[in-house]
């Protein structure tokens, strides 16, 4: 039998999810990436990052959220065609960590349909990404290291179990399921508690419908109990 324990959101990997969740949605009329990157001098022609910061910046601030994770956003570096390059890397970094928190609700539920999956991939040209890219850097003890994204460092740092993070079907949002059980974000959100009054509503639908059906079979008993002739 399987205990629904209630297992703690791991810090980082919630903070990512918060994140991830105030991102703009595709077909939204939001901004999104379309467009791969390209590494020429006409770069901000395609990608606006400070009309995306500023989209996430007004999400963020509903959000009770550590200061470090504007870092995400804001480059680092002081040379403005730099800067570009280093916000579309961030921004890819988030933006494949999505596809990732989306795809393993997927993988998990196979599994436990009795797929030998293990696995996915993340097809960053399918998003709009370009992934033409590998970063690697010399560290200060000279060893070569690559440049992992953001998805990859959390994962490599902290234990998570896969089937506790799932997708809402009610907001289509990412949230960790502290319980084993849940189905839609925990409050503050509402998720939870519009699925139950939909789910109820439903259930007192049926119950009517069964009640006017079993109306009406008494009622053809009994009009017919009436016209059969007494012997």
């Amino acid at each position: 039998m399987m205990i629904n324990r209630l297992a703690p959101r791991p810090q980082r990997l919630g903070e990512l999810i918060d994140l991830v969740n105030c991102l703009p949605l595709p077909n939204t009329g939001e901004f999104h990436l379309l467009n791969p990157v390209r590494i020429e001098a006409d770069l901000a022609g395609d990608f606006d990052a400070s009309r995306a910061v500023k989209l996430v910046a007004r999400r963020l601030r509903r959000l009770d959220l550590p200061r470090a994770l504007g870092d995400l956003l804001r480059p680092r570096k002081t040379d403005v065609w730099a800067k570009d390059i280093e916000a579309w890397r961030r921004w890819q970094g988030l933006y494949a960590a999505r596809a990732s928190l989306y795809a393993i609700p997927e993988v998990v539920r196979e599994q436990q349909a009795g797929s030998k999956v293990r696995g996915w991939a993340v097809n960053l040209p399918s998003l709009g990404l370009d992934s033409g890219f590998r970063f690697f850097y010399v560290d200060a003890d000279g060893f070569l290291g690559e440049d992992k994204d953001l998805f990859s460092r959390i994962v490599a740092t902290e234990d998570i179990k896969a089937d506790r993070i799932k997708v809402c079907p009610e907001c289509n949002r990412v949230f960790w399921a502290g319980r084993i059980k849940m189905v839609a974000c925990p409050p503050p959100r509402t998720c939870a508690n519009n699925r139950r009054v939909k789910r109820s509503r439903i259930e007192r639908a049926l119950r009517e419908a069964h009640r006017e059906l079993e109306a009406k079979k008494r009622s053809r008993i009994t009009k017919r109990a009436k016209t059969v002739p007494k012997r």
